[in-house]
């Protein structure tokens, strides 16, 4: 489904991937990461968790069979390509984590790509919990309307949306909980 949301257009796709898709990369990654079996919490209700694993090159082949699928989407949609630039990434929140308001830079790709004509910057990401929220940043800042958009976490969600757009992640409060995200950087090129 297209949005445009503060006039800056958004793709989201619900339900469009088998669980065991996503289940079985993020089981495979989770393999090497022996790091996510010893996560212990700060003091003072700070972060209990470790976020941002970058995909070991020899995972990244995974995740071939979900680009397919989301480009079949985009295609149909939008006579559309999603590429991967960087990433992917895979992140986790407990319950009282956030991730600090940020963009996704990709500066460089301006060198290798012909950016704005047919070709856009957009961040990927892919929900693997049914709670919390990503949070998004009105660029436009005269409109009084809506300062920002919560976009709901759903299992298998995906939300595409330009790359230099401000957005973080609050606690979910969840009590026992981990949110966790499948993330990625790309252009979306248009046929």
């Amino acid at each position: 489904m297209i949005q445009d949301l503060f006039s800056t257009r958004f793709y989201i796709f619900e339900n469009i991937y088998d669980n065991k898709i996503l289940a079985n990369i993020l089981n495979a990654i989770k393999v090497d990461m022996d790091s996510l079996s010893n996560v212990s919490a700060e003091p003072e209700g700070g972060p209990d968790y470790r976020t941002n694993y970058y995909v070991h090159e020899s995972h990244i082949k995974l995740f071939d069979p979900i680009l397919n699928i989301l480009n079949e989407h985009l295609l149909k949609e939008e006579s559309a390509h999603y590429q991967v630039t960087s990433g992917p990434w895979y992140s986790e929140y407990g319950e009282h984590d956030g991730h600090e308001p940020h963009i996704h830079d990709q500066t460089h790709l301006h060198q290798y790509y012909e950016i704005g004509k047919n070709c856009w910057k957009l961040s990927c990401i892919i929900n693997l919990s049914n709670f919390g929220y990503t949070k998004f940043a009105n660029p436009n800042h005269t409109s009084c309307e809506i300062q920002h958009h919560y976009e709901a976490s759903s299992y298998g969600k995906v939300i595409l949306f330009p790359c230099n757009l401000l957005h973080w992640v609050s606690p979910h409060r969840c009590s026992g909980r981990t949110r966790a995200t499948f993330a990625m950087n790309g252009l979306l090129t248009f046929k």
